[in-house]
């Protein structure tokens, strides 16, 4: 049986070979999480209402700038996002530690 990091490294894998085939800007966090989430609202609505879990979007803050992206897989020590535009106009997947400062909670549609 997998253990939660080979499943979530497995889940990452698909999610990554996929966003090189898809349609979004990416250079726009949000265009990539809409694609990924289809009823996701405007960014201003984006605001924590839950917990870490497969599926929700994570919310950051760089500054006064928001960024958002889509949860992957949780473990004990932090999550995995698969996010678009954290590195100018990059789509990619990383893990997140628990405690990190930019993390400004979890939202579910």
């Amino acid at each position: 049986m997998p253990t939660p990091e080979e499943k979530a490294e497995e889940h990452i894998k698909i999610v990554h070979e996929a966003t090189a085939k898809i349609p979004f800007d990416p250079a726009n966090c949000w265009s990539y999480v809409k694609y990924r989430l289809p009823s996701l609202p405007c960014m201003n609505c984006i605001q924590a209402n839950t917990e870490a879990a497969q599926g929700v979007v994570a919310i950051f803050y760089f500054g006064a700038v928001k960024h958002v992206a889509v949860v992957e897989a949780v473990l004990d020590d932090g999550f995995w996002i698969s996010e678009c535009n954290y590195d100018d106009g990059e789509c990619g997947v990383r893990f997140i530690e628990n405690g990190y400062s930019r993390l400004a909670g979890f939202f579910k549609i």
